[in-house]
């Protein structure tokens, strides 16, 4: 156990005091292996995307000092290429993340409430297909009477896994007698 009377690590977040002056860090919990999805599983991509975005984001917004941020985002760069990620996606995702003025990210957002209607399917990796047609076809949605009621907005195409090999072998429901 670590002990201090000017930091303090708190969830995700290291908390220092100096001379006055509170700065704020990513703090990593000894434990923490950096397991992030492997970009060969078979994830929308722009959900594997999103992962390094996010973290990215985490990173920006928390750390106080740039260079402590970009020394955060290199080890999430070593991570992601580990990982099989390609180099020019890391960079993207991160210098789109960075891009966003911190100061913004500090702030506090109103949440929107959804109302876009959300289509359940199970996912499968054709059909990131159907996402493209959705879009495509939201323009005649928005024109027929009853259906621009019934869908305002595009849907969200949402996915639920697949069963896996474990959930196809093992018969969870038990014995009747």
């Amino acid at each position: 156990m670590e002990y201090s009377t000017r930091s303090v690590n708190f969830l995700d977040t290291t908390v220092t005091c100096n001379n006055g002056t509170i700065h704020t860090s990513v703090y990593r919990k000894p434990t923490d292996r950096c397991s992030y999805l492997h970009s060969s599983s078979f994830h929308p991509s722009h959900t594997k995307q999103g992962i390094i975005y996010s973290q990215a984001t985490r990173y920006h917004r928390i750390c106080s000092d740039p260079n402590d941020r970009n020394s955060h985002l290199n080890v999430l760069s070593q991570s992601m290429r580990q990982k099989g990620y390609k180099p020019k996606t890391i960079t993207k995702q991160i210098n789109s993340a960075v891009k966003t003025p911190r100061m913004r990210l500090l702030q506090y957002r109103e949440k929107k409430i959804c109302t876009r209607v959300p289509l359940v399917v199970t996912y499968n990796p054709a059909l990131e297909e159907i996402r493209k047609i959705i879009k495509d076809l939201q323009p005649i949605l928005t024109e027929d009477e009853t259906l621009k009621n019934i869908f305002p907005e595009t849907p969200i195409l949402a996915f639920r896994q697949p069963p896996n090999l474990q959930q196809k072998l093992i018969n969870r429901r038990l014995p009747t007698d």
